[in-house]
C-alpha cells in the first residue's frame, strides 16, 4: 500500500543515502509548516533548515517511553504534534526478524495512541532482506520505493482492535502467528478487522485459531471475514472446537 508520508507509521526500504535523503524529507517539510515537533534518530535530510531534535543515541525498545514522553510533552512546548525519521540502525535494536516484529507492533500502537507521525527507515546494507520485509508487515503504509512484506499488513486499530489486510497462506502463516501472539499478549481480547483481505487458506486459519487455544484467557473477534475464511473455518470445525474466536459481519 502507497501512501503519502503524511500517514502515522509508515515504512520504508532504502538502498542508498541520496534513497533516504530524497525520500525523508517531505515528511519534515510539512512537520515544519504545520508545527510539528521534528525528531530524527541519524542525520537529518540535507539542506533541511528546519529546526530538529537529534537524537544520536541508541534506546533500543526504551524508544517507546521516550516517545511517550515527548508526545506528552510537546503541546506545552507550543509544537502541534510530533514528527519522527528514524534511520533504524541508529536505533541499537537487535535485527532478528521476531524481535523486530514484536518491536514494530508495539512501537505502531504507541503511535497510533499518541496521533505520532514516524517514518522508519530500513537500510539493505544494515538488514537483509527477509528481516525487512517482516518488519514492514507490522506497518499500515509503505512510501516511495518500498514493496517489501511478507505478503500481509498487520497494524492497531482502536482499543483492542487489529486490522488484517493482504493475503494470508502458507507461506507467511508463521510471520501472522508471531504477530497474533505478541498481539496476544498485550490484551486478553482481541478484535481482528479484516480490510481488503485478499485470500486466505486453511494455515492463516489455523494459525488464528492454535493462537487462541495456546493464549489462556484469550478471546477474539473477526470482524468483516471473507467468504473463504467462513468456509475455512467451519471445515476445519472450529466453529464447534474453538468457541473462544466469535466471527461476525
Amino acid at each position: 500500500m502507497n501512501c503519502p508520508p503524511t500517514a502515522g507509521h509508515i515504512g520504508l526500504v532504502v538502498e542508498s543515502d541520496d534513497e533516504y535523503q530524497r525520500l525523508a524529507r517531505p515528511l519534515l517539510d510539512e512537520g515544519a509548516r504545520f508545527g510539528d515537533k521534528l525528531i530524527v534518530f541519524g542525520l537529518a535530510p540535507a539542506e533541511f533548515t528546519g529546526y530538529v531534535v537529534r537524537h544520536d543515541v541508541p534506546l533500543g525498545t526504551e524508544v517507546l517511553t521516550w516517545l511517550r514522553t515527548e508526545a506528552e510533552t510537546a503541546g506545552g512546548q507550543g509544537y502541534r504534534g510530533v514528527r519522527v525519521v528514524a534511520d533504524m540502525q541508529q536505533l541499537g535494536l537487535q535485527p532478528d526478524a521476531s524481535g523486530l516484529l514484536a518491536f514494530e507492533l508495539a512501537l505502531d500502537r504507541t503511535v497510533t495512541e499518541l496521533g505520532v507521525t514516524m517514518l522508519c527507515a530500513y537500510r539493505s546494507g544494515s538488514f537483509d532482506r527477509d528481516t525487512v520485509a517482516v518488519a514492514m508487515s507490522a506497518h499500515p503504509c509503505g512510501y516511495g520505493l518500498n514493496s517489501e512484506d511478507v505478503g500481509f499488513r498487520m497494524w492497531s486499530g482502536d482499543d483492542d482492535c487489529w486490522n488484517v489486510s493482504g493475503a494470508l497462506d502458507l507461506v507467511n502463516a508463521g510471520t501472522f502467528r508471531t504477530a497474533l501472539t505478541k498481539a496476544a499478549h498485550d490484551s486478553t481480547r482481541l478484535r481482528l478487522t479484516f480490510v481488503e483481505l485478499r485470500f486466505v487458506d486453511l494455515a492463516g486459519v489455523q494459525a488464528l485459531a492454535d493462537v487462541t487455544e495456546n493464549t489462556p484467557g484469550l478471546s477474539m473477534t473477526v470482524t468483516t471475514p471473507s467468504n473463504s475464511f467462513r468456509r475455512c473455518w467451519r471445515m476445519l470445525g472450529y466453529d464447534e472446537t474453538c468457541p473462544r474466536v466469535e466471527i461476525v459481519s
